[in-house]
């Protein structure tokens, strides 16, 4: 246990971090360290300066200052409560060990993280990226087939293509759409990369019971997007069907 001697350390490093504060804030702000911060905005990260140096742990627990298997110089290095800077390439958990919860009204966080590191998101894994942008519901899809992939689908037959090529040229007819005599809704995947979305439109533009609707940040499996689509579709879905109380 080397609580003792670390909790030595911190409490002379912040007695001499406090006086450095003090000589930079001046008595122009009255000693005010929140005055000072709103009023310099030149100050690199003003919310980690209040966390390292205004929290110092709690001092009724014995242990709160145990680093067993560090030396008094990499504590310093990489604690908190030492002003402890340094770059962390890339961090990864897993989501098992974790627990994600939000506000009502919150943003979603996958729109948050493309609209905020959109090279990143342009990087996913080829095969994530052509069914769903989602990490988290391709990961567990993924790891269903790693365990059975029995389940998985094979590579096409040569009868498969000619169904499905003869399929393909019936729909075409500009009259087989408007012969479609039941009611219905068709969606496309506005960054679907394994279907022509130009196909869905034309062919719900020409149908004359139906409509369509295009979601335009969505990858092929729209119910595997991320829960921002998903609303989205099932608020239009809602709608086409007149259901009052909308599915989450």
């Amino acid at each position: 246990d080397d609580s003792f001697s670390n909790d030595t350390l911190c409490l002379a490093f912040h007695h001499g971090w406090t006086e450095r504060l003090r000589e930079q804030i001046g008595a122009g702000y009255d000693n005010n360290l929140l005055a000072w911060l709103h009023a310099s905005p030149g100050h690199p990260n003003p919310t980690s300066l209040l966390e390292q140096w205004g929290t110092l742990g709690h001092p009724w627990h014995p242990n709160y200052k145990t680093k067993l298997g560090l030396s008094a110089a990499q504590v310093i290095a990489f604690s908190p409560e030492f002003e402890a800077s340094f770059p962390i390439v890339l961090c990864a958990l897993h989501r098992q060990y974790a627990h994600v919860e939000a506000l009502a009204g919150t943003t979603d966080y996958w729109d948050w993280w493309q609209g905020h590191f959109p090279q990143a998101a342009e990087q996913l894994p080829i095969e994530r990226g052509l069914l769903t942008s989602n990490p988290e519901r391709w990961a567990r899809n993924k790891a269903v087939l790693d365990y059975a992939p029995e389940l998985g689908l094979g590579s096409p037959t040569i009868f498969w293509l000619r169904a499905a090529y003869r399929s393909m040229a019936r729909m075409q007819d500009p009259d087989f759409a408007a012969a479609v005599k039941v009611p219905c809704l068709v969606f496309a995947a506005g960054k679907d990369k394994i279907v022509d979305s130009r196909a869905i439109e034309d062919f719900g533009v020409r149908l004359k019971v139906g409509s369509h609707i295009l979601l335009p940040g969505s990858s092929h499996e729209i119910l595997q997007e991320h829960d921002g689509i998903r609303q989205k579709f099932w608020a239009a879905f809602d709608a086409y069907l007149g259901v009052r109380d909308m599915a989450a």
